[in-house]
């Protein structure tokens, strides 16, 4: 589909698919109206914004959330240490 927000915005291009119950949304969830004197031409309306938009609250990627929990660093710091600077015993030369 293309879509012109406004009369002095860009236009976009994007993809209408169906919602279906236990899928992922993928963008935003709008609502089409066809217009009566143009019936291939539609209002849209948006019902819920994409929350992956560019508004500054940007997610870090879209893989999933990072989780620091106590067990989890407890795992870490079993395999690879604790979180401390490595310095060289007293006595050794640098």
């Amino acid at each position: 589909m293309l879509r012109r927000r406004g009369a002095n915005a860009e236009v976009e291009f994007g993809q209408v698919k169906p919602l279906r119950e236990g899928k992922p949304i993928d963008g935003e969830v709008v609502s089409l109206r066809a217009r009566k004197e143009v019936p291939f031409i539609y209002d849209v309306r948006t019902v819920l914004a994409d929350p992956r938009a560019d508004d500054g609250d940007r997610l870090t990627s879209d893989g999933p959330p990072q989780v620091a929990t106590e067990a989890y660093r407890k795992g870490w710091e079993a395999i690879w240490g604790p979180d401390e600077p490595r310095r060289l015993p007293p006595g050794k030369p640098n």
